[in-house]
């Protein structure tokens, strides 16, 4: 351990021979002066001591009768005398550790995980608008502060969690888009309304509940889509057991339907297929910064032509990514022929749409524990009947007044 402590100060690696190396061992610790692996052989000793003890052991060596011999120097001031008429090669260094140091308080790169509804694109150009951009000093981005900004300027979006690590900027948000919007209209209401929790589907309660609201159904209740599960409208009753106002507040319960439906899926046995008899023009290309460097031009050869970009953005490690992007465009020549399924493929074409349609509900929150499934094959169309079973915790959220406006109409 000591050995890399002398490497700024310089370290040499010594022989100590004679009849009193022990001796001059310890005159050496008693007058504070280190050494560090320390090997013995046949004639003496070998070790490594600091280059500015060398010349506090002269009267020690003569007092002892021993000889020392420096083996091997070693360490930044004998690297720096040793190079000293290389300057060039000591700037360049030096120009090097600060142009890293430059990146490394800069953000290169952002990426947006978890949405679905709100585009990458649009993400992006919000930060913009906030001047935040690959290029953005490090130290000028609040994560509390984009987290906060992001749930007020998109109201679909539940939670957000923003990690800034090195040159690397991650944002991960989750969104709720069933809870933002009226019935099935496009139209946002206020959080000071409140909101009622109704039914996507028809079904059977299985297991509810209630956190925040007046529960309108119970464990065992057959439903059906569109009604009302839990109310965000609470009565608010006098000494008398009169309703005297009502309190407005946004429904949440856990809720688990078991509801049944049935998927149907037709598709032509015959169709169209693309493929590439060639391997296709290749055009590499290196981007620094708005900067393209190609090494040279795709050729198009006909209108039937798919181009097809791969970029890699080059990091040093894990986090400290830089501004630099290698990439390649190859141009393919397309060709289409025409294609009929047998039975076989098409019975597999339809098990893969159907698992498809299986593994989408699935992250819904529909689980579908029993299904029955049917596949015809004719002679031009492939169709796909299953009736399923699923347990399903999906609800959509309301405004509570249009409960309210509901009972009303009803009662009248």
């Amino acid at each position: 351990m000591l050995h890399h402590n002398f490497f700024w100060t310089g370290c040499l690696r010594v022989r100590i021979t004679g009849d009193s190396c022990e001796r001059f061992l310890n005159l050496c610790v008693n007058h504070e002066i280190s050494f560090c692996r320390i090997c013995r052989d046949q004639d003496g000793y070998t070790a490594i001591m600091m280059a500015g003890d060398f010349l506090k052991i002269k009267r020690l060596v003569k007092k002892s009768g021993v000889h020392i011999r420096i083996v091997q120097k070693s360490g930044m001031p004998f690297f720096l005398k040793q190079h000293r008429k290389r300057k060039l090669l000591l700037l360049g260094w030096i120009w090097c550790c600060f142009f890293l140091y430059l990146l490394s308080i800069h953000i290169w790169r952002i990426d947006i995980c978890g949405n679905q509804e709100i585009t990458t694109m649009q993400m992006l150009s919000y930060l913009e608008q906030n001047e935040i951009r690959p290029g953005s000093l490090s130290r000028k981005i609040d994560c509390k502060k984009i987290a906060a900004d992001i749930r007020n300027a998109f109201p679909g979006i539940t939670w957000v969690a923003v990690k800034k690590q090195g040159t690397f900027l991650e944002i991960n948000i989750k969104e709720n888009t069933d809870s933002a919007y009226t019935m099935d209209q496009g139209v946002w209401f206020s959080d000071s309304e409140g909101s009622s929790l109704v039914a996507v589907c028809d079904g059977k309660i299985l297991d509810i509940v209630t956190r925040e609201g007046v529960s309108c159904v119970q464990e065992g209740d057959q439903i059906r889509k569109g009604d009302i599960l839990v109310s965000g409208a609470i009565p608010v009753t006098n000494d008398d057991g009169e309703i005297a106002n009502i309190r407005y507040v946004n429904a949440d319960a856990d809720i688990l339907m078991e509801t049944s439906g049935t998927y149907t899926d037709t598709f032509p046995r015959s169709g169209q297929q693309d493929t590439y008899p060639d391997q296709g023009q290749v055009n590499w290309y290196l981007k620094i910064g708005n900067q393209v460097f190609s090494t040279g031009k795709i050729q198009e050869t006909s209108e039937s032509s798919d181009l097809m970009v791969e970029e890699t953005q080059l990091s040093l490690f894990p986090g400290f990514y830089l501004p630099v992007c290698l990439g390649k465009v190859i141009c393919h020549e397309v060709e289409s022929h025409s294609i009929f399924l047998s039975e076989e493929a098409a019975k597999d074409k339809a098990e893969r749409r159907l698992e498809k349609f299986i593994t989408e509900n699935a992250e819904k929150g529909v689980q579908i524990f029993k299904k029955n499934v049917k596949i015809e094959i004719g002679m031009t169309i492939c169709k796909c009947v299953c009736n399923y079973q699923a347990y399903i915790s999906e609800t959509r959220s309301i405004p509570a007044t249009q409960v309210e406006d509901n009972e009303e109409r009803t009662n009248s």
